[in-house]
């Protein structure tokens, strides 16, 4: 009968360790009696909060100080009995989600604004179509010249776009040479809330001057 291996051992789960070192042998032969205990692991925990989460220190400084820990008065541990440096490391994985790690080691306010994650879609919070617009402004990166002298540059636009979170669809838009502000934002507003029909007929009308006018002159 085949030895199922994959049922060997206890992956995932914490080990009871008592005076015996898990894993492979130390290449150099040190740290052969640094067995990580409740109480050592207890320690390492304590300096993760301390100094890698509350201060927002390294691991290296963190594991500097665990280190001065366990040879102090209270512990007085040998060098060869004091986790390495990599199983540091390791208890900081095991123990602490990246979620947990992230959280913890960053600005609450920049947390919360750039790099919590969404747990649901952003249409949850929106009852139906128009209940939520979202508006944003951006750079097209094209100039404007003058009609009259094709090397006056004019700059170039801003572009304001109004969205409907829950269908998706431009419900309104701006687009000038002012910079992007609350007062040009009103403009991209208005555009939302006024009816749609004229501005369709301007644009299908200037279009169409376009048109004949490039197949007059032969330029587009």
């Amino acid at each position: 009968m085949a030895t199922q291996l994959h049922k060997c051992g206890a992956p995932g789960k914490p080990r009871t360790l008592k005076d015996k070192k898990p894993g492979p042998k130390s290449k150099y032969g040190i740290k052969i009696a640094a067995v990580g205990t409740d109480e050592i692991v207890k320690l390492m925990n304590r300096i993760i909060s301390t100094f890698y989460f509350s201060q927002n220190r390294s691991v290296p400084y963190a594991y500097r100080r665990f280190v001065t820990l366990c040879k102090s008065k209270s512990y007085e541990l040998a060098d060869e009995q004091i986790p390495s440096q990599e199983s540091f490391r390791h208890v900081i994985e095991r123990h602490y989600a990246l979620y947990i790690i992230v959280r913890n080691r960053t600005d609450p306010l920049v947390f919360l604004k750039d790099i919590k994650p969404l747990r649901r879609s952003v249409t949850a919070s929106v009852i139906g179509p128009g209940s939520t617009y979202e508006l944003d402004a951006t750079v097209i990166e094209i100039n404007i010249v003058c009609e009259s002298d094709r090397r006056m540059v004019l700059g170039k636009p801003i572009l304001y776009l109004i969205v409907d979170v829950f269908s998706r669809l431009i419900v309104g838009f701006y687009i000038g040479l002012y910079s992007p502000s609350f007062r040009t934002a009103t403009l991209a507003l208005l555009n939302a809330v006024q009816d749609k029909t004229h501005l369709l007929k301007q644009y299908n009308n200037f279009c169409s001057i376009y048109e004949e006018k490039a197949r007059t002159t032969g330029t587009r």
